[in-house]
């Protein structure tokens, strides 16, 4: 079950992450569903996370990125509209709105995946909503978040998600089976 290697990533497929990849990117291109995955740590999320970056899918320009506490809004910009944070280049909101409703003309669905969501301050949470929210009024941007099972309270406590709180798809993450575990290390 192991395939090639992957920008340096062993990719270990079993029925169920398989499973969860097609739904994942079923969702994101007819589903206006915020999605989280959640699993335990070492559960498989980032290679999840990884595996959906490099999915060649028509309509879906799949953006990854892996959050820190110094990612200013202008990186998501970045990566949304070029796929590179590193680029020195500056993006506003119109261009970011540009930029999608450009998507939208071509029929291509935007989506954005952040690992490590885990990692935000509520201010920080609470600031990609409104992003989110502003991005979604006139045009589509899909989002996936990868987090720890614990993260779910925490969105709980943040209005935008009690309004919306129909409009989530949560995702679990099992870990591995006793015997995939030993398929996994042969």
């Amino acid at each position: 079950m192991m395939s090639g290697k992957q920008q340096g990533d062993f990719v270990f497929s079993t029925p169920e992450l398989t499973h969860r990849l097609e739904l994942i990117l079923h969702l994101l291109e007819y589903s206006n569903h915020l999605i989280i995955v959640k699993g335990e740590h070492e559960s498989g999320k980032t290679m999840l996370f990884r595996q959906l970056g490099r999915a060649d899918e028509t309509n879906l320009l799949i953006r990854n990125l892996t959050l820190d506490t110094h990612l200013s809004r202008n990186d998501i910009y970045k990566i949304i509209v070029d796929g590179d944070a590193n680029q020195e280049t500056n993006i506003s909101e119109d261009d970011l709105k540009q930029w999608l409703s450009r998507c939208q003309g071509k029929q291509q669905v935007p989506s954005l995946l952040l690992d490590g969501i885990d990692i935000l301050s509520d201010q920080q949470l609470s600031e990609l909503f409104e992003l989110i929210k502003q991005a979604n009024e006139q045009t589509v941007l899909r989002i996936c978040l990868f987090c720890e099972p614990e993260f779910i309270d925490r969105l709980s406590d943040l209005d935008v998600i009690q309004k919306e709180s129909q409009s989530l798809h949560i995702i679990e993450m099992p870990l591995l089976s006793a015997k995939q575990t030993e398929q996994y290390i042969h």
